[in-house]
């Protein structure tokens, strides 16, 4: 998963449309079951190795982590050498990330550390080598396990994007039974738990049905993160891959602590679906044209930037000139999170911990609140509060607004997934980067 250094651009004007962003995150059968019956959500987290090189207070390392944030924390991202062998993609990813999470871990013995591999930016061609020959299967998968037990890794998350024919479908089955077969191998000889393996997943209908064979999937992967963030909807993301095959509690699902923006044509008209002419110009931080960080989202409203809710989905917007986006906050991370409750899916996870307001710096609504949306998820799912009206309906009447956009109209929100479709992938200026972002 990763945000592309230049996001593609259509020929003539685009429109301007609310991303519904979701992602999805990932969890054993097992302890599907065992966290079910006791009423525990998976709260993942991606933490991503390149926000170490964003300036000043957006330069992210596993350092600025809280203890007992998130039940799940998913390290993106290693990469794989000319030889097939697991290796490290940053200079410093030992000793400023591993290391420092084996830490955390002791602070926290529940919690639960992933290596993740691939991402958008990533070469596809070597995963289709390795998942279409058994002897190259062979190298991967022993040099996996090699690195996950020298790293102290308590498992293995699979980011390829995308498998995309008959025979990646059947590469990636092969590739995720081999991996599993080897982690319970390892574990019957007793001298380990056995590791997690999840994998990464798109929300369109088109790319699932050409790469992936869910129930085949089901039986091998602990859970899945379905990258819904560019998706049409939460919902329809959700419930696609429940119909094809993959159980409730293995589904995670993403929210994202960051917002894709748009350059509006007419300035006077703001609403959901006016006509813009690209992408937002990159901001301070992120660096990436139609990206925006939810700190910086407080950033602009600090500096009088106009914002309203959408009433058919909750979804938060915020104009500043020209510039527009649409976001996620904290209400409508409320919102999510007790429909995902309601439902009994299996949890949600965020892209990203270094987009939310990690120093509580930026967002003084929250009183120097560290992680506000973070927060949100990991009390949700923990039970601890419900929305305000206790209801999960995404088109309720906006929680804040704007007095120049009270006249916005609600419209049905959709998203461009063709020209935004890599909005949940994790690289940034670097990763490809972001979700170098």
């Amino acid at each position: 998963m990763s945000f592309p250094a230049a996001l593609r651009r259509r020929s003539g004007f685009l429109k301007v449309h609310i991303l519904i962003l979701t992602i999805l995150a990932l969890a054993s059968h097992a302890q599907h079951k065992k966290r079910q019956s006791n009423g525990e959500f998976i709260r993942g987290c991606y933490m991503v190795n390149w926000a170490q090189y964003r300036p000043y207070n957006g330069s992210y390392f596993a350092k600025d982590y809280e203890s007992g944030l998130c039940s799940h924390v998913f390290l993106a991202f290693a990469t794989i050498s000319d030889k097939y062998e697991v290796m490290t993609r940053e200079w410093n990813d030992i000793g400023a990330f591993y290391s420092v999470m084996r830490n955390f871990k002791q602070q926290d013995p529940n919690l639960k550390v992933l290596l993740s591999l691939g991402g958008w930016s990533f070469d596809t061609k070597k995963f289709r080598k390795i998942s279409s020959s058994a002897e190259i299967r062979g190298i991967f998968v022993a040099s996996l396990l090699r690195f996950l037990r020298a790293h102290g890794f308590d498992g293995f998350d699979l980011d390829w994007e995308y498998p995309e024919n008959a025979s990646d479908r059947l590469g990636l089955v092969e590739l995720c039974k081999n991996i599993a077969e080897r982690f319970q191998w390892e574990r019957k000889r007793g001298k380990h738990p056995e590791l997690l393996l999840t994998a990464a997943v798109p929300a369109s209908p088109d790319k699932v049905e050409k790469g992936y064979d869910v129930p085949a999937l089901a039986r091998c992967l602990d859970f899945v993160n379905v990258m819904a963030d560019a998706a049409l909807s939460t919902v329809g993301a959700a419930k696609l891959w429940f119909t094809k095959g993959m159980p409730k509690e293995k589904i995670v699902i993403g929210l994202p602590t960051y917002g894709r923006g748009w350059t509006l044509l007419n300035t006077a008209d703001p609403s959901v679906g006016s006509e813009a002419i690209g992408a937002s110009t990159a901001l301070n931080y992120t660096r990436a044209d139609g990206v925006i960080a939810f700190y910086e989202c407080c950033e602009l409203l600090k500096q009088g930037a106009r914002s309203f809710r959408d009433k058919e989905t909750g979804a938060a917007i915020l104009v500043q000139g020209n510039q527009w986006f649409s976001y996620d906050d904290r209400e409508s991370f409320k919102r999510k999170l007790q429909w995902i409750r309601e439902e009994r899916y299996g949890g949600a996870f965020v892209w990203s911990l270094d987009t939310d307001d990690f120093k509580g710096i930026f967002c003084p609504q929250f009183n120097g609140l560290k992680y506000p949306l973070v927060r949100t998820m990991d009390s949700m799912l923990r039970g601890e509060y419900e929305v305000e009206d206790n209801s999960s309906d995404f088109s309720k009447e906006p929680l804040y607004n704007c007095p120049d956009c009270s006249s916005v109209p609600a419209r049905a929100a959709v998203s461009t997934a063709e020209a935004w479709r890599s909005s949940h992938h994790r690289s940034g200026t670097r990763r490809g980067a972001p979700r170098n972002l």
